[in-house]
């Protein structure tokens, strides 16, 4: 893995260190049952918070919302998620492309929620470890059916 992108500020590199040193710290303690759809939320928007606790709970999926990196990558090992929905921004700096290798590396498919624009060209361009972007705002079914579909290769791909 390398280091996070040029321009990131100290505090995220830093915290890009410490939390590939915590992925590799817990990448071998076991999870013991994988909760089937349970979906990780990092999010700070309200509304976008509740709508996506709407939509998927509906669909019987179990939301864990985490509001810093340090619950994110306890909950990611704790639960061992079918996917986890991460804002493109961080009021603490965090930037959204070098968590995706973090959670790659935890075995849990990321989706990156954003309001850029010129992020679905960014991550055609490179994936940094994510299997999906959304921009804000987006439509509800595709949602529903690309969080149906990452979860359910991801639960055949635990089951085998």
């Amino acid at each position: 893995m390398g280091q996070p992108a040029d321009g990131t500020t100290p505090l995220a590199r830093q915290v890009y260190w410490v939390a590939l040193g915590f992925a590799e710290q817990y990448t071998c303690v076991a999870t013991g049952g994988r909760m089937a759809g349970c979906v990780l939320l990092r999010e700070d928007d309200r509304d976008l918070i509740q709508l996506v606790h709407e939509l998927l709970e509906d669909q019987d999926y179990t939301i864990v919302d985490v509001v810093s990196l340090e619950d994110l990558l306890v909950e990611a090992t704790r639960r061992g998620p079918c996917v986890a929905l991460i804002d493109g921004t961080h009021p603490a700096g965090f930037d959204l492309w070098w968590l995706g290798p973090v959670l790659s590396k935890l075995g849990v498919p990321a989706i990156a929620f954003t309001a850029h624009a010129s992020a679905q060209e960014q991550f055609e361009h490179d994936a940094h470890g994510y299997v999906g972007v959304l921009t804000k705002p987006f439509d509800a079914g595709a949602f529903i059916d690309l969080v149906n579909s990452i979860c359910w290769a991801h639960e055949q791909q635990v089951a085998s």
